[in-house]
C-alpha cells in the first residue's frame, strides 16, 4: 500500500515538474542559433519536387527607431525580430513598404482560440490553436501549439486542411522562417519544413526522414519524368501501373554504351541496382514488391538520362 502511495505521489510530481517546465518561459537565442529549412518546389513527394537547403543563423541584438530586434538570417543580409519575454510575443519587423511590426507568435494562446492575429496566419481566416502542450529540449519543457488551418493548393489542385504546423517556444514554427522583406509567405515554394534547429553548432531540434540531413539532401535532384535520349534511341519503361513484371527496351541502344538501372522507395532509399542489356528487352521483377510508388531512374555511361514514377499496384 505504501509502495501505491509513493509511486502514485510520484506520478504527480512528474506531472507537476511538467507542467511546471512550461510555465516557465524559454526565450530565443538571440546569438548563435541556426535553423535549417527545407524548401521543396512541386508536390510533396520526393521524387516529383527539386529540394534545396536554407540556413538562417542569429547574430545579436540591435536597436531600431528605440527598441531592441535581434538579427537571423545569412551574413550582411538580416531578418529582425522583437521579443516581448514578459508577454511571451514575438514580433517581425517588415522594411516593405515602410518599417512596420507585426505580431508573429504569442505563446498565450490556448486551444481553440485564433491564430490569425500572426503575420504567418494572416491570409488563412480560419487558423486556430487546435492543442497545446510541451516538448522536451535537452532538459526542459518548452512550449508547443499546433496550428491547424486551410491551405490553398492552386494552382496545383483543390484546398486542403493541415495541423502539421507547430510554434515551439525559443525555435519558433516548424513550417517556415518568416523574413522582414517577404514576410511569411510559406506557400511559395509549395514545400517548406523546419529540419533542424542548433544552438552554437549543438542540435537541439530535428525533424528527418531518410533522404535528407541537416545538411545535405540524400535523392536525385532531377524533375520527374525527364527522357534524354536522342528520339531516335528511347527508352521505354511499360506497364505502368505494373503488377509484377515490368519491361525496359532501349530502341537502337548498342553494346558501346553501358545502361544501369536504379530503382529507389519513395524515400530515396535504393533498392537495386541492375545492369540492363542493350540488345535485349528487360525483363524486372516486382512481384515481391509492396504496392506503392517507385522510382526508376536510368543512368547511359554514369550521366542520368531517364527518371520516371513507378506505380506498384
Amino acid at each position: 500500500m505504501k509502495t501505491s502511495a509513493a509511486f502514485f505521489i510520484g506520478v504527480l510530481f512528474f506531472a507537476g515538474y511538467c507542467k511546471g517546465q512550461t510555465n516557465v518561459y524559454h526565450p530565443f537565442k538571440h546569438e548563435g542559433g541556426e535553423w535549417n529549412i527545407l524548401l521543396g518546389e512541386g508536390s510533396s513527394e520526393p521524387f516529383d519536387t527539386v529540394y534545396s537547403l536554407e540556413n538562417f543563423t542569429s547574430y545579436g541584438d540591435t536597436i531600431i527607431e528605440g527598441k531592441t530586434f535581434f538579427k537571423y538570417g545569412v551574413l550582411g543580409s538580416y531578418n529582425f525580430l522583437r521579443e516581448d519575454t514578459l508577454n511571451r510575443k514575438i514580433y517581425l519587423l517588415k522594411n516593405y513598404p515602410e518599417p512596420e511590426e507585426f505580431l508573429l507568435y504569442d505563446f498565450n494562446l490556448e486551444a481553440g482560440e485564433s491564430a490569425t492575429t500572426s503575420i504567418e496566419f494572416i491570409n488563412y481566416p480560419d487558423a486556430f490553436v487546435k492543442a497545446v502542450d510541451s516538448i522536451l529540449i535537452d532538459t526542459t519543457y518548452r512550449r508547443r501549439l499546433n496550428i491547424k488551418y486551410t491551405s490553398s493548393n492552386w494552382p496545383f489542385g483543390s484546398d486542403t486542411v493541415s495541423d502539421s504546423t507547430y510554434w515551439i517556444e525559443g525555435i519558433g514554427s516548424t513550417n517556415t522562417i518568416c523574413r522582414t522583406s517577404l514576410g511569411c509567405g510559406f506557400e511559395l515554394p509549395q514545400f517548406r519544413k523546419l529540419i533542424c534547429y542548433k544552438e552554437n553548432s549543438i542540435l537541439k531540434y530535428s525533424d528527418l526522414l531518410p533522404w535528407y540531413t541537416c545538411d545535405s539532401i540524400l535523392i536525385p535532384q532531377y524533375p520527374i519524368g525527364i527522357n534524354e535520349m536522342a528520339a531516335d534511341n528511347r527508352i521505354n519503361i511499360y506497364p505502368n501501373p505494373v503488377t509484377n513484371e515490368l519491361f525496359i527496351q532501349i530502341e537502337n541502344a548498342t553494346d558501346e554504351n553501358e545502361y544501369i538501372l536504379y530503382l529507389y522507395d519513395i524515400t530515396g532509399s535504393i533498392l537495386n541496382r541492375l545492369p540492363l542489356q542493350s540488345s535485349l528487352i528487360n525483363q524486372i521483377q516486382l512481384s515481391n514488391y509492396s504496392m506503392g510508388i517507385y522510382v526508376a531512374k536510368i543512368d547511359v555511361n554514369g550521366k542520368i538520362k531517364l527518371i520516371e514514377k513507378i506505380i506498384k499496384n
